[in-house]
């Protein structure tokens, strides 16, 4: 800012004074009707909105979109719309600028197009921002990021507020300055466990500008089960075309839990048959009807589970504390900051594997794994039923001060490629992460493990499910895989690994470098460190969305399942 900006604030006004001017330089000084600040942080923004002001506050830029970003956007909103002084911001930005290499290549490959980025052209020696110039909320093809969704469901202008879930009732309150809500129509479906149980649609109607109406949502044909969640999901929808925008277009949603699930762990039901344990020289192995699990007693690893004649897992469970760099770790050092979890997940000393047989249909095998870069132990117990099933709990407690926190808890292990096809009850459809998920609701979802992926340009951390009650994997044998949690858990499941994905600086590889698995990396958390998005040169996640150091526990059940017998 100075005094040549300060003319020319003075000749605008003079030359039109009805026309407000924004002009990011001057901060809070006298050439600029609006404070415009670049990415200020929620807190300064509580700060500013909290104390009356001369001027309203709108972000020039906010929220950094590069890679798998755009956390914590419903927390920005919160606080914006809590005080009338702060009026929004400018998402950086609206694209992925790469540049497609060959038309030709990667049509038909779940790593997507071979996008280029800086370095990508000319000498080597040649200085570029690598993939700095990716922070858009869709790619270069305009395909959409999974971050899209969130910001559509962010900033929408209908709210959906419970009024009373016990009818249910609910308050929608029209936040557009201008626009009545002509030609739409309120939708409603009221789901159990992922399927529609009851649903309807209110008669169109209009709602004045910041008006609010009450909605009761006739349910009174549904029956509630005890043992059955429901959810309540409601849609405001076009009836008509307006502009671009098609008839039956949702403008907005919301979803509303109507019942809640038990969080006590499952039972463990006594099967029909005896179990068999017989140890070799090199392992452990437990005969059931139709299946057999093997475990390494060097490694204390599960190293086969069969059931019926097919392999349902290849290799682990191993402990799991890391993920791929995503753009925003690398800005804020997670690496750095949080290598003994890294280094963690990479060494392991096994302690103890022990086996217990009081019942002829359960065999329990408890492996105790010492983590030096922790120095921490983790305990991994596996209940194995007559029936099939494994049921895993996880526990890990820190045995040493002054540890960082950890970007995930949980396990991670590889299943055979040929149980491609996935179906799970939890959020979705698109990846999700415990600081952008408020627009992915809780439903049954089916895709591939391909489509699971997410082909940001530069390979990072992506594909995740959170608040999952359980998934199932299939394939052609007629035999799958289900894992359940106790009561939640989160997951990906790519045909890419850790190895494959990680690269600990800006550019260094791109999505199309990678070469396809024969078989299928899967992660089974707890929980996952949030994917952050205040910039992506230093900003953390928020602490909520964190992992501390601490004691942490989390079990799962893993079942296998003919397509034709109950699951």
């Amino acid at each position: 800012n100075g005094s040549n900006f300060v003319a020319t604030y003075e000749w605008i006004k003079q030359r039109d004074p009805s026309r407000p001017v924004w002009y990011e330089r001057a901060q809070q000084s006298y050439n600029t009707d609006i404070f415009c600040p670049m990415y200020p942080g929620i807190n300064y923004l509580k700060r500013y909105g909290y104390t009356k002001q001369v001027r309203p506050l709108i972000m020039c830029e906010y929220a950094h979109a590069m890679g798998n970003s755009t956390g914590n956007l419903q927390d920005y909103w919160d606080v914006i719309e809590k005080y009338p002084q702060l009026q929004g911001g400018c998402i950086w930005d609206w694209v992925d600028q790469s540049l497609v290499k060959d038309e030709s290549e990667g049509e038909d490959d779940p790593a997507g197009r071979p996008y280029t980025y800086g370095g990508d052209y000319g000498p080597d020696d040649v200085p570029s921002g690598t993939n700095f110039l990716n922070n858009g909320i869709v790619f270069p093809d305009r395909t959409v990021h999974p971050a899209y969704w969130e910001v559509k469901k962010v900033y929408q202008y209908v709210k959906f507020e419970p009024s009373d879930l016990e009818i249910p009732q609910i308050d929608m309150i029209n936040q557009y300055n201008f626009f009545d809500l002509s030609n739409t129509r309120v939708e409603w479906e009221i789901m159990g466990d992922g399927k529609k149980v009851l649903s309807g649609k209110f008669s169109p109607y209009t709602l004045d500008p910041g008006s609010k109406r009450t909605l009761k949502i006739p349910a009174e044909p549904l029956i509630k089960q005890s043992d059955v969640e429901y959810f309540l999901n409601i849609y405001l929808k076009t009836t008509k075309p307006w502009g671009l925008i098609p008839t039956g277009y949702k403008l907005a949603a919301e979803q509303f839990v109507l019942g809640s699930f038990s969080t006590a762990p499952p039972v463990a039901k006594k099967g029909d048959k005896s179990l068999s344990l017989n140890e070799t020289g090199s392992g452990i192995v437990i005969n059931g009807e139709n299946f057999s699990v093997t475990f390494d007693l060097l490694t204390g690893e599960l190293t086969s589970f069969i059931y019926q004649g097919v392999s349902l897992i290849q290799r682990g469970p191993l402990p799991n504390f890391r993920r791929a760099l995503t753009d925003n770790d690398i800005g804020n050092k997670l690496y750095k900051q949080s290598k003994p979890w890294f280094e963690a997940s990479e060494h392991r000393q096994l302690q103890e594997i022990s086996t217990e047989t009081s019942h002829p249909e359960q065999v329990v095998v408890t492996v105790v794994y010492h983590l030096p870069a922790v120095s921490s132990p983790e305990i991994i117990s596996y209940l194995i039923k007559s029936s099939g099933e494994i049921m895993i709990s996880v526990s890990l407690t820190p045995g040493t001060s002054g540890l960082p926190e950890l970007p995930r808890f949980g396990l991670n292990l590889q299943i055979p490629g040929n149980l491609y096809q996935v179906t799970w009850y939890g959020r979705g459809p698109w990846e999700n992460y415990s600081d952008r998920n408020s627009s992915a609701f809780v439903g049954l979802y089916s895709t591939s493990v391909d489509d699971l992926y997410t082909p940001y340009i530069r390979p990072q951390e992506n594909g995740y499910r959170t608040d999952v009650r359980w998934v199932e994997f299939t394939g052609k044998e007629g035999v799958g895989l289900r894992i359940k949690g106790s009561p939640l858990f989160c997951f990906s499941a790519l045909p890419y690994t850790y190895e494959d994905l990680v690269t600990y600086s800006w550019g260094g590889k791109h999505t199309t470098d990678l070469k396809k698995r024969d078989f299928i990396d899967l992660n089974i958390d707890h929980k996952q460190l949030g994917v952050g998005g205040d910039d992506s040169w230093g900003a953390q996640p928020y602490p909520k969305y964190r992992l501390p150091v601490k004691n942490y526990f989390f079990s799962f059940s893993l079942k296998p399942f003919t397509y034709h017998q109950e699951k």
